[in-house]
């Protein structure tokens, strides 16, 4: 693996797939997608296993955040890493959303736009088979991470295009327990995905819509 040194002023939270499978999933000239790359910290995990022939799609839309995204996109580069960083949120289509701050970075939040939210805190925002069409992206996507604190079940929605003509190989999806996680598990049924979920410190075959927690969830077509 390429070393690719980041500026890292957030805490996070390394999870195993990325940690210990990640070699498995994503080869040399690969094409990635990080939704809710935050500073890029798993962007540059897989821009460095992609190699100089591949590259890291990275989505962020909290603009303070997407500065140090920038950053590190920038420093992955000088090691032969290429993460392409873009200031949005992804969605099930294209308009404007509000970004709802928490406490830390990771915690930050997107939601349709309500009378009364600030200028400042609206945000372009993508679906991802749009993305792939604007990149003309015509190979399989190796891995896409999506991480987005509960808006997941809409970057799903924009997806679909991509997951019904199996343009994406594998993803690793944040599902919230709740009625989000059954239609999330109704997209994956429909694209005939097969999935793990990550219990008690390890991949199992679980249903989607019977989490107990708040959990990744390994998806492969």
């Amino acid at each position: 693996m390429y070393n690719c040194k980041m500026h890292d002023s957030s805490p996070f939270s390394q999870r195993s797939y990325f940690l210990n499978r990640l070699s498995d999933t994503v080869r040399r000239g690969d094409v990635c997608f990080d939704i809710g790359a935050n500073i890029g910290f798993f962007a540059a995990l897989m821009a460095a296993k992609a190699g100089p022939e591949g590259r890291a799609y990275a989505y962020e839309p909290v603009p303070e955040t997407f500065k140090l995204l920038e950053i590190n996109a920038k420093l992955a580069q000088q090691k032969a890493c290429s993460i392409v960083p873009k200031n949005a949120a992804v969605s099930g289509s294209h308009g404007v959303l509000t970004i709802h701050r928490g406490q830390y970075s990771t915690y930050h939040e997107v939601a349709a736009v309500e009378p009364g939210d600030r200028a400042e805190d609206q945000i372009p925002c993508v679906s991802l088979a749009d993305e792939f069409e604007e990149n003309r992206v015509a190979q399989q996507a190796s891995l896409v991470k999506i991480d987005v604190e509960g808006h997941e079940l809409q970057v799903l929605q924009g997806a679909l295009p991509l997951l019904r003509a199996r343009a994406i190989r594998r993803m690793v999806v944040e599902v919230t327990p709740g009625p989000g996680a059954q239609s999330i598990a109704a997209i994956v049924r429909e694209a005939r995905g097969s999935v793990r979920c990550w219990l008690d410190g390890d991949w199992k075959d679980a249903p989607i819509e019977q989490l107990p927690l708040r959990s990744d969830v390994l998806v492969e077509f």
